[in-house]
C-alpha cells in the first residue's frame, strides 16, 4: 500500500478515501466503456442479421423472377416447335 500511497500521493488527511475515489471512478468508466462496447457489438450483429435476411430475401426474389422467365421462354419454344412440327405435317415443302 506504500507505493500506492507515494504513487498517488495520499500523505495528507483524507488522502486514503480521495485515492479510493479516484480508483472508483477508473473502475466505474472501464465498466460504461465495457457496457458501451458489448451494446455496440450486439447492435452490429442486429443489423449485420438484419442485412443477411434482406439478402437472402433479395435473392430469393430474384431467383423466382427468372425461374419465371425462363419457364416464359421454354413455354414460347415448346409453342415455336409445336407450331414447326404442325406446318410440316400440314406442307412440308414450304418449311
Amino acid at each position: 500500500m506504500r507505493w500506492c500511497s507515494r504513487l498517488l500521493k495520499l500523505d495528507y488527511p483524507g488522502g486514503l478515501s480521495d485515492g479510493f475515489r479516484l480508483i472508483a471512478w477508473v473502475v466505474s468508466l472501464l465498466l460504461l466503456i465495457a457496457l458501451l462496447w458489448s451494446a455496440t457489438t450486439i447492435e452490429i450483429a442486429r443489423i449485420e442479421e438484419e442485412a443477411r435476411q434482406t439478402a437472402k430475401r433479395n435473392a430469393e426474389a430474384l431467383a423466382h423472377a427468372y425461374a419465371a422467365q425462363l419457364r416464359h421462354i421454354t413455354e414460347q419454344m415448346d409453342m415455336l416447335t409445336l407450331s414447326l412440327a404442325y406446318r410440316w405435317q400440314e406442307a412440308p415443302q414450304e418449311v
